[in-house]
């Protein structure tokens, strides 16, 4: 896929029966370049990258945090699938410093508890929720 590793986004999501939780951010740079840990991220509005990385969990049966991610082609500015990793990312510290914390929605969840009772994104490009 043409494009720069400042074009991969990634759609931070908590998915369970009770609805999601999600996050949208970018790689600014990742080391090493071309397949690599995010070194500097930053968090985007893309909300269009949440619903598809909702459907494809729970078409695969997946709850619980994973980081779907997607590189956009300049070509014609749409966002292609890249992989689904289905587990914690590095850089998922970022979606809670935005107010985001999908970790604390998924503990609450494995206890047994509401996922995410008063947790409420702080903008758009903080994050989404939806129930």
């Amino acid at each position: 896929m043409p494009g720069g590793d400042d074009e991969l986004c990634t759609a931070g999501v908590f998915v369970c029966e009770g609805g999601h939780l999600a996050f949208t951010g970018r790689k600014v740079k990742q080391h090493p370049p071309g397949l690599g840990i995010a070194s500097l991220a930053e968090t985007v509005d893309e909300p269009g990258l949440i619903p598809g990385s909702v459907a494809l969990l729970r078409e695969l049966g997946h709850e619980g945090v994973s980081q779907v991610e997607y590189k956009r082609d300049h070509r014609d500015g749409s966002y292609r699938l890249m992989e689904a990793n289905f587990r914690p990312w590095t850089w998922i510290g970022l979606a809670t410093a935005c107010g985001t914390n999908l970790p604390l929605a998924a503990h609450r969840w494995a206890l047994g508890e509401e996922a995410w009772p008063g947790i409420v994104a702080r903008a758009a490009a903080a994050g989404a929720r939806e129930r």
